[in-house]
This record gives structure tokens, sequence and C-alpha cells, in this order.
């Protein structure tokens, strides 16, 4: 009886996150190819670029070219490279790049002794500059060269007050590294879906463009400065909750910058664990029952394995299981066709058994209140 009881509990919650999940996904479907103008403005005058980097030795040389071979419209642009307190070679890297090639428009801040953190490091750079638009990106990120121009023809086009921008996940030679990707992909067509459908529940500060004067206006990361993660999330909802509609999405391929997955499985777990912890700090609730729903929704694929071999299924948690993996291959190939990404039919559905016990083992970490990222915890 009570295991009864237990079967039929865990199919009713099964099914409602699948319901949830399928609607969700629909609308992010639908509005894929939604785009809402609003009034246009003149383009931008002057930006900052800032780049917040802590130990990024490997890829700051392939960030930093990427960004002097930018094609400038006629723009004030500064470049400032935020330095976290480093300890690798990062630091020196960047000097000696700046001081060979004589970029005047770029500089190097350091982070005094008593700041830390991405959003100290952007805020610093803020404060030095004088300018109409901020634009925030990681120094693991290479930019296609017509980025700014791409982003600021967008911000004037909508006169919007931010704009959030594609990141593409490169796809390495690993299985982890294929599902990094593969995750990330769905998870930047939910983000441009969503913010296209007047519904932002998240976005990516390596690419972010924002009016330095609303920044100011709504007290930057303000509230949030304890959260060692959500330097973009929680600046995006001050964004909206100032002015509804006032965040768009930048659906332009030259507007991409693409990174690279995490080296190891640990190096991957950790960074998830991190976006996870933002989780508790959301105030809108919906936006919390939207993520426990997907999570639950993808364990709804083992879970529904076990009672198959339990012979305690039902007919409607079949459906809704072979509904969900339509919508997932459909919205999956057409995301990966837009970022031009090849789709392999086999690994999308390995996909499907594997991510659920992959977030299963992130949800169990997430238990542990310490985790490390760039060498800092």
């Amino acid at each position: 009886m009570i295991l009864n009881v237990a079967i039929w509990t865990l199919l009713a919650i099964c099914s409602a996150a699948l319901i949830i999940y399928l609607l969700s996904m629909l609308f992010a479907l639908i509005n894929w190819n939604t785009k809402s103008l609003q009034q246009a403005n003149p383009n931008a005058r002057s930006l900052a670029v800032i780049v917040p980097f802590r130990n990024e030795e490997d890829a700051i040389v392939q960030c930093l070219i990427s960004l002097k071979e930018q094609d400038l419209p006629d723009l004030d642009c500064t470049f400032i490279f935020v330095d976290d307190h480093s300890s690798d070679k990062s630091n020196r890297i960047v000097k000696d790049l700046l001081d060979e090639q004589e970029l005047t428009n770029f500089k190097l801040l350091e982070l005094p002794s008593h700041l830390n953190g991405k959003k100290a490091a952007i805020a610093a750079a803020i404060d030095l500059v004088d300018v109409e638009m901020i634009l925030t990106t990681d120094a693991d990120t290479v930019a296609h060269p017509s980025w700014i121009k791409t982003l600021i023809q967008e911000q004037s086009e909508t006169g919007s007050d931010m704009i959030c921008g594609p990141v593409q996940m490169k796809s390495g030679s690993t299985l982890i590294d294929k599902i990094q990707s593969m995750e990330f992909t769905v998870l930047q067509g939910i983000t441009g879906s969503f913010i296209q459908g007047a519904r932002p529940i998240m976005c990516n500060g390596a690419n972010l463009l924002f009016k330095r004067s609303v920044f100011l206006e709504v007290d930057g990361y303000k509230g949030n400065e304890t959260i060692s993660s959500g330097d973009d999330v929680f600046l995006m909802f001050k964004f909206w909750k100032r002015r509804p509609k006032s965040v768009a999405y930048c659906k332009s391929r030259t507007a991409v910058v693409s990174v690279k997955p995490e080296k190891n499985f640990n190096g991957s777990v950790e960074q998830r664990v991190r976006w996870m912890s933002k989780l508790s700090f959301y105030k809108n609730y919906s936006i919390k029952i939207f993520s426990i729903s997907i999570a639950l929704a993808h364990l709804s694929v083992p879970i529904y394995i076990l009672l198959l071999l339990l012979n305690e299924s039902s007919l409607v948690l079949t459906i809704l299981i072979m509904a969900k993996v339509v919508v997932d291959l459909t919205f999956y190939a057409v995301v990966s066709s837009w970022f031009k990404q090849r789709i392999n039919l086999l690994l999308v559905l390995l996909f499907e058994l594997i991510y659920p016990l992959f977030l299963l083992f992130i949800f169990i970490r997430s238990f542990n209140s310490t985790y490390s990222w760039k060498g800092r915890t």
C-alpha cells in the first residue's frame, strides 16, 4: 500500500513537471524567431568594453586579439581589462601585449586588495569611465570582428537599456565536452526565446551591453554583492523592474562570442554548482518553479525507466516522456542550426539519458556549501 502511494506520488510529480516543462519549451520554440522592436534612438557615441579576469593565462591572448580586431563604427571605444588578483601569468601577459602593440585605447586595471570578485571588477571599471554604454565579456571568449558594431546597432534599433548577446560554447572531443556544449546551446536558446517573449529568466555576462546611466540609477550590483555569481542575471532583473521590456536579445550571428568548455569533469561540475547557487537568491518564484520543473523533467527519464522495470509506469507518463524527447530534439535542432553546429541524433538521445544523472550529481554536490572556482573558494 505504502509502495503504491509512493509510486503514484512519483508519477504525479513527474507528470506535473513534464507538463510545465513542455509548455515552457513550446513557448521557447514559438518565441525563438520573435523580435519586438521598441522606439529607435541614435547610435551610442561612447562605449567601454570591460573584461574582468582571474587566472586566464591560457585564453586571454586570443580574447585580446579578437577585441583588437573589432570593426569599430564611429565610436569612442575603450577596452579595460580588470585583474581580479590573478595568481598565474595573466596580468603579465596583458601588460606585455599592450606594451608591444601600443594599444592606446586598451587599459589594465588591478583591483585593490580590499576588493575581489567579478562584480567588484566590473564596478571598479565603470567608475573610471564616463561613457554612454558598457559592454562586458569574459577573458576566455573570442568575439566576431563585427561584435561591437552589431550590438550597438541592435541597441539603436530597439532603444533598449540592455542588450543580451548570444554565447556559443565550442564542442570539444570528449563526451563531457559535448554534453557541456549541448547543454549550453539549449540554455542559450531558452535565454533568447524568453527575452524575445518578454519573459526574461537568464542572460550571460560574457556578452552583455547596457546603459551606464541606468546601471547607476538601479545601484548596479548593490544588494547582491555577497553572491559569488549572478553579475549578469540580477542586473538584468533590475533593468527589467525599472522599465519592463527594456531588455532585448541580439539574435545575430555577428554578435556571437565563443567560449570553450571546461577542461575536465570537476571543472564542469564546479561551474554548474556555482550557477545553481544563484537560484535561492531569486525573488521571482516563477523562475524558481521553472528551474525546478526543468530539473524534475530531466530526472523523469531515468525514473520512467526504473518504473518500467518495476512494471509500474503509466500511459500518461509514457506520452509525456515521448513528447519531451520530440520537443527537446526539435528545439535543439532549431537552435543548433542557428549557431551552425552539427547535430548528431545519437548523441542527442544519449544526452537525454546521461544529462539527468549529471544534474543529479550536481544537485547532490551543491549540498556542500563550498566550491572552488578560478582558484578561489
